[in-house]
């Protein structure tokens, strides 16, 4: 079961459920970020975090979710991860908050060996107000949030009216699609027949080897623009290769109405490994 905690230090920084605008000056951009830790002592960690993000002159508001602690999903067995959410009020601009949360990153003894291991502090940069950025050192926003439950279940209460920017969707809106989904995921293929075709000898190796529980002739999807996302609601989030579509309908696609996982440039084994990461973390947490 999922293991919550509750001390009267972390029930200081909760969520009273206030419109954030309320307090918070227009000078101020609201962002989301993601905290993990399962190396050390993580209670620890996720104090000594939040008093430095706390001590940031351009940062105010400063809210956290009750922690959870949660199974980790796509690297080697591993502790459990402590799990948390902490929404804040900003002056910083995207980037500098960022570059601020890797400075607490490596301040907490953070060591980058391997993706998806073991680590003592992980601060994601999810939301910047309705910001999206693309940039060799910043993605806006966080490319794996709308379907991680690990993360949207905690920011539920903090940020549950919070849109994610690309997909159009609340945090609460992304928690119910979730909940309601009858599949784990569905492909997007390209509109064009003639595309169609290549891109599903392209998907074949990865369909066929090394994932759980999937029936091929029910996980493609046809992309067709406009159409609403209840055509592709069975599915918990839908994947796709932006390489194989058109440029011009690109930035449809990647403004689906949905959880989606973009896996351009990846051989099969990563496509496996990301696959397989994403329904772990989208499943219900046991």
């Amino acid at each position: 079961n999922v293991d919550y905690f509750f001390d009267a230090w972390c029930t200081r920084h909760m969520s009273q459920r206030l419109p954030v605008d309320s307090t918070v000056s227009h000078d101020f951009a609201r962002a989301l970020i993601a905290f993990g830790s399962n190396q050390g002592d993580s209670e620890e960690f996720l104090q000594s975090v939040l008093k430095k993000i706390e001590a940031c002159d351009q940062i105010d508001s400063v809210r956290c979710s009750p922690p959870m602690y949660t199974k980790a999903v796509g690297g080697e067995d591993q502790p459990d991860f402590l799990n948390a959410v902490i929404s804040v009020s900003t002056r910083f601009s995207a980037d500098q908050l960022h570059q601020r949360l890797v400075e607490i990153e490596n301040e907490s003894g953070r060591l980058r060996r391997t993706r998806w291991g073991a680590r003592t502090v992980d601060l994601d940069l999810l939301l910047f107000d309705q910001q999206v950025i693309n940039s060799s050192d910043l993605t806006l926003p966080h490319p794996r949030m709308s379907f991680r439950r690990f993360v949207l279940e905690p920011a539920l209460a903090v940020a549950e009216e919070m849109i994610h920017p690309l997909s159009g969707l609340s945090i609460k809106q992304l928690v119910q699609h979730l909940d309601q989904a009858e599949q784990d995921f569905q492909i997007v293929l390209p509109p064009s027949t003639k595309d169609q075709e290549h891109a599903r000898q392209s998907w074949s190796e990865t369909l066929h080897s090394g994932l759980h529980d999937v029936q091929p002739d029910q996980v493609f999807t046809i992309f067709e623009s406009g159409k609403s996302v209840s055509q592709r609601s069975k599915a918990r989030f839908l994947v796709f290769d932006l390489d194989q579509f058109d440029p011009c309908i690109s930035d449809s696609i990647v403004r689906l109405a949905a959880p989606t996982l973009n896996l351009t440039k990846c051989s099969t084994a990563e496509r496996r490994r990301e696959i397989n990461a994403a329904i772990q973390a989208a499943r219900p947490m046991a």
